[in-house]
């Protein structure tokens, strides 16, 4: 596949997508602040993607941009693409039982060995994994033989980060780059003397933002760069941290928090002054904790989408610009083309996603144009 063109996921999903505060974009939909009585959700808490709870908001917006859209029919079928086993399966098995839907499952991540299966999960669900984007192409005809795909009875949910943009195994490197170095941003801000350089930095957050440090991070990126913050200011040594995470002496986010209590007073100030405001946001559960850096990440990842020349050859493309997945990109504009309704995933907090207060003309992430490229690196 070739450069085609470029566009923004405004262009098929509208403003019918949510981030991680499950507040979708089109103000016309009921926000999970709206649906909590009706679903009997507690006030204090935000459902994370593999539970349970997020997929009953997720299916109740869905069942309302339905009616926005102005179908009349019912919902009986769900199409849901994604890049990760956990979280992904997760959403979508719980859409189907939460909805009570019939649904099939496109999982991709070409980093992998070279994979193609299909498996029944159950209760009228089933998975396809691959380790090629390209075969989403077959997924989509085989659901229309099956008949999902094909008229206005089907919802299709596409996560966002790393499958319609910055393709898992072919472009989400870039995605991480931009997190990397919106992390190296906010560490180069404080006042503090002389920090490590951004390829030490690099090798550090590369690091903790392995699977063997998810007892401390959650898989949460605002633990993984506010960790790998304390350990290029000499907080702790990465070894040694890596040591007590192993050992359970250190677990999650709030755990971090307990652990940078008992050396206070050998920080930096300029770090004291960011863990002060950190340790707020942990201790009143926001899932957001370190702000700052989700405000940097947000301008470090538009500043990587759309950027290159319409010229530049398809391998820098995928090496230096965050692009649309083109088989992803085709694949659900037809089933919209045959009626279904699209619904988008990201799990991306809204400081990621949305520019500042201060920036008033700047776009939002689902309004940035940048090019559509398809085929296997």
């Amino acid at each position: 596949m070739m450069i085609r063109s470029s566009g923004a996921l405004q262009d098929l999903l509208g403003g019918f997508l949510v981030y991680r505060s499950l507040v979708p974009v089109d103000d016309r939909l009921p926000t999970i602040g709206d649906l909590r009585p009706t679903l009997g959700l507690g006030a204090d808490r935000l459902p994370r993607k593999a539970e349970f709870d997020y997929a009953r908001v997720v299916g109740e917006i869905a069942r309302e941009a339905r009616v926005l859209s102005g179908i009349s029919k019912g919902t009986t079928r769900l199409l849901f693409v994604g890049d990760t086993m956990r979280n992904d399966v997760s959403a979508f098995s719980n859409l189907c039982a939460a909805m009570g839907w019939t649904g099939h499952a496109f999982i991709a991540d070409e980093a992998g060995a070279a994979a193609h299966e299909v498996r029944q999960l159950g209760d009228g669900q089933q998975l396809t994994i691959s380790s090629r984007w390209c075969d989403i192409e077959k997924f989509v005809n085989d659901g229309w033989a099956a008949g999902f795909g094909c008229d206005e009875e089907t919802v299709v949910v596409v996560d966002i980060d790393k499958t319609l943009v910055g393709a898992r195994g072919r472009n989400d490197h870039v995605i991480d780059k931009a997190r990397q170095r919106a992390a190296y941003e906010v560490v180069q801000h404080l006042d503090d003397g002389a920090w490590t350089d951004e390829t030490s930095f690099k090798r550090i957050y590369d690091r903790i933002n392995d699977p063997i440090f998810h007892p401390l991070t959650e898989d949460n990126q605002d633990a993984v760069a506010y960790s790998s913050l304390l350990v290029a200011c000499g907080w702790m040594s990465l070894d040694e941290l890596a040591a007590r995470v192993g050992q359970g002496w250190i677990c999650g986010f709030k755990g971090l928090m307990d652990e940078v209590a008992k050396t206070w007073s050998s920080l930096p100030s300029g770090i004291i002054r960011l863990h002060e405001a950190v340790r707020e946001q942990v201790e009143a559960g926001n899932p957001t904790p370190f702000v700052a850096f989700r405000h940097a990440e947000y301008r470090c990842t538009a500043e990587r989408m759309g950027h290159l020349p319409d010229g530049t050859s398809r391998e820098t493309m995928l090496d230096e610009e965050i692009v649309i997945t083109e088989e992803v990109w085709q694949a659900i504009g037809t089933w919209q083309a045959r009626g279904c309704l699209l619904f988008g995933l990201s799990d991306k907090p809204d400081e990621a996603c949305f520019p500042p207060a201060d920036c008033p003309d700047a776009l939002p992430i689902h309004g940035i144009r940048t090019h559509i490229v398809g085929g296997r690196r």
